[in-house]
């Protein structure tokens, strides 16, 4: 399982980045991705102060197949879910990218 903390930043295409990096890193290690993202704070009405990094939301639970289990809007929240560990030697027998790999 990888866990990961962001604040991806705002701007054009950027929601369309993020989701697809992250699914794509899931896929890529056949591992659970679950990405914590930063709430966007002018979803909540919150106005953005100087030139402090806001996020744009978006935290998501992607399956090792790069499947979307669950993911967030923009606005601040708690995702809860459930994964299932036992899932990952069928799905690494049945997409087997980390037998590629080289050292």
């Amino acid at each position: 399982m990888i866990l990961l903390a962001a604040s991806w930043g705002a701007g054009p295409g950027k929601r369309a980045q993020w989701d697809l990096l992250t699914r794509a890193r899931a896929l890529d290690s056949t591992s659970f991705l679950l990405a914590a993202a930063q709430g966007d704070p002018a979803s909540v009405g919150v106005p953005t102060r100087g030139s402090a990094p806001t996020g744009i939301g978006g935290s998501v639970a992607v399956s090792p197949l790069g499947e979307v289990i669950a993911q967030l809007q923009d606005r601040p929240d708690l995702l809860i879910v459930d994964v299932e560990p036992d899932e990952i030697a069928d799905i690494r027998a049945a997409v087997p990218v980390l037998a590629n790999r080289r050292f």
